[in-house]
């Protein structure tokens, strides 16, 4: 049985092969295929000892003769030149017979990358609007067939958790594995979002700090503008109206409901946490030295935690895990399952008040 390549073996067949006359990469990762991107024009660079000319197209704008002129011509500025060509998918048909054409002769230091999340065949009847007499589902077929391809799909949990250790030790970040796994949680399943966190993470955290769960937690709050601890409050307080009013500005601010839940499951496990130790009958003052968690959010959580049980709270989360379920099935509208999870945290959290 032939083992099943990773993202890292893909790139290393990338560094460790000779520059080839066409590429194609796809798949639903774009940062991955970037990067690919990215090593094959450094190695030329490296190969070649100088500069090389890049020129970009898209697909859906590119002409064939245009293409046609730019694939079998010398770089006036460079002896090495690129031809990439984004969302190569969109591409009329005679641009894929021009690309076809070229690979059967390639031109001399022309190096064409096509770069699509998905490229498939379409119509299987023959199409000769083109005059070519050609079928395009043949010609991309051809296109792929003769050229180095690779697919980059969404990485799962696993992959992303090392990924991210490498990533952050190459950008010289201390994260601890808690705090990762909370980004992961609050970000869609997409490298580029977590790039985009770590550039955030190395303008607050310079320098050799290890950043934790609950830093973490404090910066996805803070940047994405869910105030987590005051939509808290409001339910604390069983006030409906202004929680359900905090949802729905939440959901304005383009939050998805699945980073709702999560923040949500993130503060109740705090709660749970400070509530055992409360049970325990240590002091509320030392509670931040024992849990090891942040002080800001011990002082937050507090309040929140003197006003439920352990069992209350733990049914909390349960109904929250039930709302997760809920978003899957797609049976009710996101704003409908926070409505109603909303209301059981009142419920709850009035019952004790009375």
């Amino acid at each position: 049985m032939t083992k099943k390549q990773s993202y890292r073996d893909k790139l290393l067949m990338i560094r460790n092969s000779d520059l080839m006359p066409s590429y194609v990469f796809t798949g639903a990762e774009d940062f991955l295929r970037e990067t690919a991107v990215t090593m094959i024009t450094e190695k030329a660079k490296t190969e070649d000892d100088g500069e090389v000319t890049i020129t970009k197209f898209y697909g859906e704008e590119i002409e064939a003769d245009e293409l046609s002129v730019d694939l079998l011509s010398y770089s006036l500025f460079s002896d090495r030149k690129f031809i990439i060509i984004k969302d190569a998918g969109r591409m009329k048909k005679t641009c894929w017979v021009v690309i076809e054409n070229y690979i059967k002769e390639p031109f001399e230091k022309t190096v064409l990358i096509l770069d699509s999340e998905k490229i498939k065949t379409r119509e299987k009847k023959p199409d000769d609007s083109d005059g070519s007499g050609k079928n395009i589902g043949s010609v991309i077929n051809y296109v792929m067939k003769h050229s180095f391809c690779l697919d980059f799909p969404l990485l799962y949990d696993n992959q992303i958790m090392e990924w991210m250790n490498r990533y952050t030790s190459k950008l010289g970040l201390k994260v601890s594995p808690e705090a990762l796994r909370v980004l992961i949680d609050a970000n869609e399943n997409n490298l580029r979002n977590f790039v985009n966190e770590f550039e955030k993470l190395r303008l607050n955290f310079p320098g050799e700090q290890l950043i934790n769960e609950s830093d973490m937690l404090e910066l996805i709050q803070t940047n994405r503008g869910f105030k987590i601890f005051e939509f808290l409050d409001s339910i604390c307080e069983a006030d409906g109206s202004r929680a359900i009013a905090q949802l729905q500005q939440i959901i304005l601010q383009n939050e998805n409901a699945p980073y709702v839940l999560v923040m949500i499951t993130r503060q109740l496990t705090n709660l749970l946490k400070i509530r055992i130790f409360l049970d325990k009958g240590i002091h509320r003052s030392k509670i931040y030295k024992v849990s090891g968690m942040n002080s800001y959010v011990v002082g937050k959580c507090l309040p929140q935690a003197e006003r439920i049980s352990f069992e209350e709270l733990r049914g909390l989360l349960e109904a929250t895990l039930e709302a997760d379920k809920g978003l899957k099935t797609g049976y009710q509208t996101d704003q409908m399952i926070l409505t109603i999870l909303i209301q059981k945290f009142i419920s709850a959290f009035s019952k004790n008040a009375a």
